[in-house]
This record gives C-alpha cells, structure tokens and sequence, in this order.
C-alpha cells in the first residue's frame, strides 16, 4: 500500500483533458489489500513492533559501528533497522571502479553472504554499499549475530578484492 503527495503544480501536467494517468498493479486498491494493510498496522501496534526498533537502534548503530575498523568499510550510515555499510578499497575518500564494483558485488559478495547465511544487498546505484534491513521484531542478540556474520562477510570480501585487514 502506498500514496504519492505532490503540489498542484506537480499534478497539473497529469490532469490534461483527454490524458489518462496509467498507474498502480493489479492489487492496488483491492479490498483485500486494504484490509491487510489495516491489520498489519495493528499487529504492528499491538505487538509494539516500532518501541522494539526504537529501543535497539542505538544497539546496532553501535555493533555497526565497529566494522568501521575493516579498511573496505568507508561508512556506516542509516537509521532504524535499514543501514548500509559503504565500502571502499582504500580509505573513505577511494571508491571502487566499475569493473571492480561488479567482481564485489555481483561475483564475491552474493555467494559470501550465501554462505553466512545472511540476507542483506549489495548496491551502485550511488555509493558501493551493503545494505541490510534486519526484522522489525530481531532483539539485541540476534542483531549481534547480524552485525557477526556481516563482519566475516566484508572479511571474505576483502580478502577476495585484495584489501589487506591489517
């Protein structure tokens, strides 16, 4: 489920006479959906789903923040539970080139991930990053065994791309 606001402005080129603003899949605005839609934010409600990422946000801004010491890591930024780890081959003012972005993330990172059995993304769009977005429900342990298993992950990736640890 989801809505787009925009000014008058914005909107005025799409309300033309004789235009029709195709938009939306199958399911939009299906009873259904809607109605699934509402009990998931109750659910969300009931079980205090958003106090949960509140209170173990500054947990796991703080394990994330010691991969920083790894030299692929060039940053760690986010908020709540969605955070990426940019990485870098040399400092946090390098970045990776093209062919090199593609041996890390389309080659290395998707079968180092597999095995740590950890589902997180690899991105380009903009800088090299992992990006991860755990559970709304994960607790501190399970968020220590996250942030883990990704720290074995940019070690693997790091030795592949042949970034000394140090």
């Amino acid at each position: 489920m989801g809505a787009v606001i925009v000014t008058d402005r914005v909107a005025a080129p799409l309300d033309d006479a004789g235009r029709t603003l195709l938009h939306g899949i199958t399911f939009a605005g299906h009873p259904v959906a809607a109605a699934i839609a509402l009990k998931n934010l109750e659910l969300f409600e009931r079980e205090n789903v958003l106090e949960n990422v509140r209170a173990n946000e500054p947990h796991l801004a703080a394990q994330l923040d010691t991969l920083r010491q790894l030299p692929i890591v060039g940053d760690v930024r986010g908020s709540g539970y969605f955070w990426a780890v940019e990485l870098v081959p040399d400092g946090p003012e390098s970045r990776f080139d093209s062919e090199q972005r593609d041996e890390l993330l389309r080659r290395c990172l998707p079968a180092a991930l597999i095995r740590a059995q950890l589902i997180a993304r690899g991105d380009d769009r903009g800088d090299t990053v992992i990006q991860i977005a755990p559970p709304l429900v994960c607790d501190a342990p399970l968020l220590d065994n996250l942030v883990a298993r990704l720290g074995e992950v940019l070690r693997i990736v790091s030795s592949h791309m042949g970034i000394p640890l140090q």
